[in-house]
């Protein structure tokens, strides 16, 4: 009925928010329920924190809200990979001066520029420079992804630009890679993570 911070790991079975109440789940934190979300109030859910949800409607009542903190902002404008952890979102989210890019493994140019309030797919990762606010922050406002998120995978020659792909956690929670590959038998080949901290934006395995 009031407001809570999390700040280490709680798990519950149902749980309700009141009306003019709010849940708030901190860096490093996480939130498991394993019933029943019914939000009259807001839930918040920052950058680093994991909400986690199991059997039960997950969402019932008001939406919720995801914070995805970006390296680099409107100011300095060099490239981020997001993706949206909403069942719904457009690339608007990123920013009226957001320039966004989809990744095309087969293509003859692999970045492809996304129209303004092109649907995000959730699972794919786009590459986006001025995204966010002031302090890079993109806040996502809407039910988050649930079950089995599928993403078509390509590998068209063996040539040494083809064969990478673009993905992003749709999840509210952190994703374990391995078991993420021994849970699809078709990924044969390494995963690599988006330094957007290093100046010259290099990947690392």
């Amino acid at each position: 009925a009031g407001d809570l911070t999390i700040t280490s790991v709680v798990e519950v079975q149902n749980l309700e928010v009141e009306d003019g109440a709010s849940i708030t789940v901190q860096d490093g934190s996480t939130l498991i329920v394993g019933g029943d979300i019914f939000n009259d109030g807001s839930i918040t859910v920052e950058d680093g924190g994991s909400l986690i949800t199991s059997d039960g409607e997950y969402l019932i009542g008001t939406e919720i809200t995801a914070i995805r903190r970006t390296t680099f902002n409107e100011t300095t404008g060099q490239y981020s990979v997001v993706g949206s952890p909403m069942t719904e979102a457009t690339t608007d989210i990123l920013g009226a001066s957001a320039l966004v890019y989809a990744y095309d493994e087969a293509g003859t140019e692999k970045f492809v520029e996304m129209d303004a309030g092109s649907d995000m797919t959730p699972g794919v990762g786009y590459f986006s420079a001025y995204t966010g606010d002031s302090n890079g922050d993109v806040v996502f406002v809407g039910t988050p992804n649930t079950g089995n998120i599928v993403v078509d995978l390509s590998y068209s020659s063996a040539d040494a630009e083809d064969g990478f792909n673009l993905v992003a956690n749709p999840y509210l929670a952190a994703i374990d890679l391995d078991m993420l590959a021994s849970e699809n038998a078709d990924i044969d080949g390494n995963f690599y993570i988006w330094d957007d901290n290093n100046p010259g934006c290099s990947l690392s395995a």
